[in-house]
């Protein structure tokens, strides 16, 4: 005889469903990547440059010795721990919306 499978859709007291949050975090994700992305891609041509001496600068940018980053350099990190955070929501609110789908 088969069990009753939860319906994770119906919700009690009015809370959320746990596919609605899903939901909201892969779209909140797929928004700061849209946003993250344009500014990261733009901080890495103003920084490495583009043509023949594009390697050889970003070879020695990425050599150079940590320290206080500042202009371009901090807003390309920014912009790109703000697009990893955001590929992470994105993937996590996917998994959470297949699992309770």
């Amino acid at each position: 005889m088969a069990g009753r499978r939860p319906d994770y859709r119906e919700t009690a007291g009015g809370a959320t469903s746990l596919r609605r949050v899903g939901r909201r975090a892969a779209v909140a994700g797929a928004v700061v990547c849209a946003l993250a992305l344009p500014a990261a891609l733009a901080a890495a041509v103003a920084l490495f440059g583009v043509g023949p001496v594009a390697a050889a600068r970003a070879a020695a940018l990425l050599s150079a010795e940590a320290g206080a980053l500042s202009g371009l350099e901090l807003a390309f990190h920014l912009a790109a721990v703000c697009a990893l955070a955001g590929a992470w929501l994105l993937g996590a609110g996917l998994v959470i919306e297949g699992l309770f789908e």
